[in-house]
Formats: structure tokens, sequence, C-alpha cells
């Protein structure tokens, strides 16, 4: 009986001498929101859908408070009342359907902590090491290393040393990741004075880093592509300059046709002796050269799938370059793991037409640029989808989202 109890005393001790010491986690404390995960896979969730990425929805949905039916995996019209819920309340399109923007916006109010897992704690890691604060594997799993490296931080900014990623700490991180720097919206107007101006959104991080440009609306008619870089117009980066000319074409948007006093993409210089054949060509390639833009996403719509047709609808046109390759490859493979038909997966091409946008930007301003087509045969909403995704994917991998 003794020698039992002496056992048992020596074990409590020896656990909270490791616990102290830090070779064995303390419990955490529960927090008031659910730790962030990112399981909800690769494609879009909505109406339908089934399985565990559903029922990490629910949970999390529920722990918001926006959810208090059954976690039972399948996206009825009750989990789509609950999306569409948490859409208005982050001032999100209601459109019940969980792509990239929900997502995202589903993992910065969610709190990281011990057992947190995916890509919001992968983005996390990368953070806290280039604040020097961890220097372990980039792994999206918020293990003790990475408690540790939260603690850390939130003891060097005097905050709460719990451990946990909440609106507190994260804005504190964003702080300290822009340091002094203040970021910046502003909005210019591309050939003004003139029937063809159009506004082109900047902003600024305030940080070093890449500067992306997002065209839209080069041809009226697919509407995709500028409705798509509307949206893209308002989100947050964290460095570098993020330039969209959401309606390039503003005439030919308004009056739902491909072209407008001729071809947009067609009047960009085909030499490097050559200037623009359009008033409106040459104030849109003056601003890829004066604002230095270092990469290029022209949205297209084709009109039907490249697999199967001579259009290029569903497809990635780039201006060979390494950095242009790597990157196209990455943008295709992240868009064709969420396809299951092989028809519709997007193909891979070199060299946009001669006198396009990219083309020319590429070529003569050296300028990594490439041109995305999505087919036009999908719902508006699947293809605005798949040019989020391809921006999300170029922005993630530059590291300014």
């Amino acid at each position: 009986m003794i020698k039992n109890l002496v056992k048992r005393f020596a074990i409590i001790a020896l656990i909270t001498l490791f616990s102290l010491s830090g070779l064995i986690p303390a419990v955490q404390a529960a927090s008031s929101k659910p730790a962030a995960t990112a399981a909800y896979g690769t494609r879009d969730l909505s109406l339908g859908s089934q399985g565990s990425a559903v029922t990490q929805l629910q949970k999390d949905l529920a722990s918001l408070g926006f959810y208090s039916n059954s976690i039972d995996g399948s996206f009825g019209p009750k989990t789509h009342a609950a999306v569409v819920s948490f859409q208005k309340s982050q001032g999100l399109k209601t459109d019940g359907v969980v792509g990239p923007i929900t997502k995202r916006a589903l993992s910065e109010v969610l709190d990281l902590a011990l057992g947190s897992q995916g890509s919001a704690v992968t983005q996390l890691q990368k953070d806290l090491a280039s604040l020097g604060f961890y220097s372990s594997s980039i792994d999206g799993s918020f293990g003790p290393k990475t408690h540790a490296a939260v603690v850390s931080f939130q003891k060097s900014r005097g905050l709460k040393t719990d451990g946990v990623v909440g609106p507190v700490t994260r804005a504190a991180l964003n702080k300290a990741l822009t340091g002094s720097s203040k970021a910046t919206r502003k909005t210019v107007t591309i050939a003004a004075g003139t029937i063809y101006a159009t506004p082109m959104y900047i902003n600024d991080s305030g940080v070093p880093g890449p500067v992306v440009m997002i065209v839209g609306g080069v041809h009226g008619n697919e509407p995709a592509g500028y409705t798509a870089a509307g949206k893209v117009k308002d989100w947050n980066i964290k460095k570098g300059k993020l330039i969209v000319l959401p309606q390039a074409n503003k005439k030919a948007v308004e009056r739902k046709t491909r072209t407008y006093n001729g071809d947009l993409n067609r009047q960009f210089p085909q030499s490097s002796k050559e200037s623009c054949d359009s008033t409106l060509a040459k104030a849109i390639y003056a601003a890829v050269k004066n604002y230095e833009v270092d990469w290029l996403m022209d949205m297209h719509e084709g009109y039907n799938y490249t697999k199967i047709s001579d259009s290029v609808g569903q497809s990635l046109i780039y201006y060979p370059s390494t950095p242009a390759n790597t990157m196209a490859n990455a943008i295709v493979d992240k868009l064709n793991s969420g396809i299951s038909t092989s028809y519709k997966k997007f193909t891979l091409y070199r060299y946009p037409v001669k006198g396009s946008l990219a083309r020319a930007s590429a070529q003569f301003l050296g300028v990594h640029a490439f041109i995305f087509e999505t087919c036009d045969n999908p719902s508006l909403s699947v293809r605005v989808n798949y040019h989020l995704k391809a921006a999300d994917t170029l922005l993630s991998r530059l590291g300014m989202l």
C-alpha cells in the first residue's frame, strides 16, 4: 500500500517537472472559439457535398454560433443557410458556397491553438519564422513547438501568454509583419479624360514585395474575368503591391460585346519598336511599365473546352520563363485537383497571342505574364471561382496572402 502511494506520488512529481520544463505541453484551456483547421479540402463545398470536410465545416459553424443542427457530414439546406449567415456576417457574397474566400474568412475568425491543422497553421508558422520566433518544420500542425513560438511572440508584445492565436494576437502579428509601414489603397483612372476612362485599384501593403497586376474585362463578353477581378481588388495583402484593373475595356463591358473600336487584346506592341494601336492600350501598357509590374494575370473566357475544340477555354497561356513555368504548373495543378472530368481540366500553353497584353508585357517589359481562360459552359459562379482560385494560388505562392 505504502509502496504504491510512493510510486504514485513519484509519477505525479515527474509529470509536473516535465510539464514545467516544457518537455510535456501543458493542458490547453478551452477557448471561446474553435481551433481553426483547413480540413475543408481543396474543392468547394456546397449543397450536396458529403464527407469529413463538411463535418468539420459544420463543427466550426456550430462553434461560431451559426449552426445548431446535427453534425452529419451532409451539406443540406440547413448547412447552406448557416454558410449564408456566416458569409453575410463577414460582408461576403451570400451564395452558400464554401470556396477560397469563405474558407479564408473562416480561418481568420477561428482561433488557432494546440491541435489545429492545415494551411492557416502553415501560414502562422511562416509568419513566426519570418519574425524569428519559429525555426522548426513548416508542416501545418500546431504542436508544442508552434505553441512555444506563439507564447514567445506574445511575451515579446506584452500579451497574455496563452499560446492561442485569437484576434488580439493575430492583430499583433499583422502589425509586426508590416513593421512601421502603413498600407494604402487608392483608385486611379486609366485613360482619364477619354471615353475609355476606367478605374484601376492599387493596394499597397507598405511592405516590400512583388507587384502583381490582375486584369479583367479586356473582352466585354467574358463576365467571369471581370467579375472575379472585381472581387480580387478588395483582397488584403501582407506584402508587395496588388494592382487590379477589373474592367479594362469598360465600353465593351457595358455593351457585353467582345470588342469596342477593335480588339483590345490585339492592340499592344508586337515588336520592341512598335507602340500600342489605341489610346486605351497605351494607357494600360503605360501602367504596367510605370508601376514596374512583376506578375500579370489577364482573366479571359473561351467558348468551349480546349481539350475538345479549337477554343482555349480551360487553359493557362504563359510566356516562357522559369518562374512563369513553375507558377503556371502550380496553378493548373491546384485547379485540376478539384476537377474529375478529364476534358474539363485546365491545359497549359506557351506564348500568348501576339498583340495581347500578356505577350507584350512579358516579351518587352520583362513581366511574368499569362492569360487565364475559363470555359463559358459552366455556371458563372463556377467560372468566377476558377479565376479566384488561380489568383489566390498566384498571390499565395508569392507570399502575399
